[in-house]
């Protein structure tokens, strides 16, 4: 019983760090952070190189890792740009 605790402690532990550790999906990070402050824009909008000045600048802004960034690069990327 009074390892209880540590126990507890260590699997909360070990989740958090699993969770961590694996690759964050570009479109989760897209979803929860771009529609925090605005509308998310269009991934078709623009193509992938018109997105990264946007995606380091939100970096900075939304407070996301450089993992988050480069996996909402990778899902905008995966977005054929439209033409106008």
């Amino acid at each position: 019983m009074k390892y209880l605790p540590i126990c507890a402690i260590l699997l909360m532990t070990g989740g958090f760090l699993a969770a961590a550790d694996s690759e964050p999906s570009g479109a989760t990070v897209y979803a929860q952070n771009c529609t925090r402050c605005h509308q998310a824009p269009d991934p078709a909008q623009r193509n992938a190189q018109a997105w990264r000045p946007v995606a380091l600048h939100m970096r900075v802004f939304a407070d996301l890792t450089r993992r988050e960034e480069q996996a909402v690069l990778a899902f905008l990327a995966g977005t054929p740009a439209r033409t106008p």
